[in-house]
């Protein structure tokens, strides 16, 4: 049989037990918060520190980003000029980032990552930016315009070699699968003038 407590007892054991939950959430919150600090401790990696400087060219790291400003526009990459040391350029790539100002700007690509790359970078500066066929290569959306080497053309390849080519107005970006976005970065950090 059940002892019948007293409304006092009961009280007294109702209080002991609101005691020891707000200690134990005490105890949890300072825990946690002590852990915060203590891990924000000895990070130094280039993306924990949000900035690198290339050459005199800063860039901050923001929502996962590498970003850069020149003027009024504001640039976005994957990656940092660093990272794409090993790409080679050409040297008769000319491109300046004024040549794609004002002016229709016509991708055609075979990685919509990389293209997605070139897109976001370029769109502020182009009149437009639009996906095209390219003469002499075979399309698979033929409803797009063919265009050819006479406009201001980008063409992105999977290829087994990374590197950046131009023929007369096109922009060949080549790479592998996995580093057509670092190809791509390496174009627009010579069209900015930071490599």
């Amino acid at each position: 049989m059940r002892r019948i407590k007293s409304k006092k007892e009961e009280s007294k054991k109702e209080k002991r037990n609101q005691i020891i939950l707000v200690v134990i959430l005490v105890v949890v919150l300072l825990g946690s918060t002590f852990g915060v600090v203590v891990n924000s401790f000895g990070k130094s990696d280039s993306k924990s520190n949000n900035k690198i400087n290339y050459e005199g060219s800063e860039f901050i790291y923001q929502n996962g980003f590498w970003v850069f400003e020149v003027e009024e526009f504001v640039f976005y990459f994957l990656n940092t000029p660093y990272e794409t040391e090993g790409v080679v350029v050409k040297n008769n790539v000319s491109k300046k980032i004024s040549d794609y100002y004002n002016v229709p700007v016509y991708i055609y690509s075979e990685n919509s990552d990389a293209e997605i790359e070139i897109y976001r970078n370029l769109y502020s500066l182009a009149e437009r930016i639009q996906e095209t066929c390219v003469e002499g290569i075979e399309c698979s959306d033929e409803t797009l315009p063919v265009k050819t080497c006479e406009n201001n053309l980008i063409i992105i390849q999977e290829s087994e070699t990374n590197e950046v080519i131009q023929r007369r107005n096109c922009v060949y970006i080549y790479g592998e699968k996995e580093n057509l976005i670092k190809t791509s970065d390496e174009f627009l950090f010579r069209l900015l003038n930071i490599k």
